[in-house]
């Protein structure tokens, strides 16, 4: 994976989705085909079919980047083009990613076509958002508030930070620069560069005419999250750091460096004031105390022999997080009860070759995670995108999607 704050995820699209209603092995055909998955294990116990059904591939991408104007091709610095930008008032907390999920649609990077895809969650339909051009070519660095969708966009001579709509019609350039990291807050896009030259932490308002303030002077490699009214980074000599959002305020909350030095958040997330990551030497995951500054081990559940991996994160209140054992799979961490449980296991069966790799996408509310079977005739390993509910129950495979960047890697 990445040593940045990146979460990397891309995909190559077959338009699938199988859907099963785990307490009756209910199988429910979406538009699109895919490959039903075997051998794998759902917290209610229930065991998908064994055998793989091939499909025939469905093709229902519309290409409508088309449509963009020469207005919109426009890459000069006279400042129309930041005047386009329509004021952002979402809601909430939204990261960059390579995909991301936002009003029932999964946005995701197409490698194999350097475009950006918009695939309905419902239906399974496609659709290629941002293709590249004569002038440019999206990057794989996205983020979706509630109400725009904003991408890294590269030409020729800059790589810069682009509002778009969620059909796919661009609006504005919000940010001259590429961004290693991005998150957006109530009305601001915080932003850093992550290069060697540029270690500076930015914020711009989400509306026409905004221009970057810096916050901060060094924050390493690109590193920080924002959590309550904070903003935590990895400031100079590796020290773990927090600050206010304007950049007042900063306070060093562990300066022995060592495993911050490469701390990208892979490695921890926040729940309720407290941060939980874990020490990678020894896969033990520890709860940090915001407020107090106390911390304890956490007891995810271990079997014998096994591990768990670095890069568990939380949806809602629930931490997810991968084990390896001789059965591995994804789990579930409730921190309020201390329970830990099973919501995909891999199958134990010998000589079966395929995996699961849990993926972390931003905003949403499901476990995505990779399938991965080997293909003995071809040599080559088939990637499957899946989602389940937090309870293990509905999983559903949206078809052969490659993933990579995923937290288990």
């Amino acid at each position: 994976m990445e040593k940045n704050i990146k979460i990397l995820l891309s995909a190559a699209v077959s338009a699938a989705a199988l859907f099963m209603i785990a307490g009756g092995l209910i199988w429910h055909e979406a538009p699109a085909s895919g490959k039903q998955q075997t051998g794998i294990k759902y917290g209610t116990g229930t065991v998908l079919p064994e055998t793989l059904q091939e499909a025939e591939p469905g093709e229902t991408r519309t290409d409508i980047s088309e449509n963009r104007t020469e207005e919109q091709a426009d890459t000069d610095d006279s400042g129309e083009d930041e005047e386009r930008i329509q004021n952002d008032t979402s809601a909430g907390q939204w990261m960059m990613s390579n995909a991301v999920e936002q009003n029932g649609y999964l946005f995701y990077y197409n490698w194999s076509e350097d475009s950006i895809i918009r695939m309905d969650l419902s239906s399974g339909e496609q659709k290629t958002l941002i293709a590249p051009d004569e002038e440019r070519q999206p990057c794989s660095a996205m983020l979706a508030t509630e109400q725009y969708l904003y991408v890294e966009i590269n030409y020729p001579a800059l790589i810069v930070i682009e509002q778009y709509t969620f059909d796919g019609e661009r609006i504005g350039r919000l940010v001259k620069s590429g961004a290693s990291w991005a998150i957006y807050e109530e009305g601001y896009l915080y932003y850093s560069v992550g290069s060697a030259k540029d270690k500076n932490l930015y914020r711009v308002r989400t509306e026409a005419g905004s221009e970057p303030e810096l916050i901060n002077d060094y924050v390493e490699d690109g590193i920080f999250q924002i959590h309550g009214e904070k903003i935590y980074y990895v400031g100079e000599g590796t020290k773990f750091s927090r600050m206010e959002k304007d950049g007042s305020g900063q306070e060093i909350l562990d300066s022995d460096g060592g495993y911050y030095a490469n701390w990208d958040f892979e490695y921890g997330d926040f729940n309720d004031g407290c941060l939980y990551y874990t020490d990678t030497p020894d896969y033990q995951y520890y709860k940090w105390d915001m407020k107090t500054g106390m911390k304890e081990p956490v007891s995810l559940h271990t079997p014998d022999l096994g591990y768990t991996a670095a890069g568990g994160f939380f949806i809602g209140d629930t931490m997810v997080h991968y084990i390896y054992d001789n059965q591995n799979g994804i789990w579930g961490y409730d921190p309020k009860t201390g329970e830990d449980r099973c919501i995909v296991a891999e199958s134990a069966e010998e000589g079966r070759n395929e995996e699961i790799k849990l993926l972390r996408i931003p905003g949403a509310t499901r476990i995505y995670y990779t399938w991965s079977v080997y293909d003995n005739v071809n040599i080559k390993w088939d990637d499957y995108l899946c989602a389940v509910d937090l309870d293990g129950t509905e999983p559903v495979s949206y078809g052969n999607i490659f993933i990579i960047g995923v937290t288990n890697d």
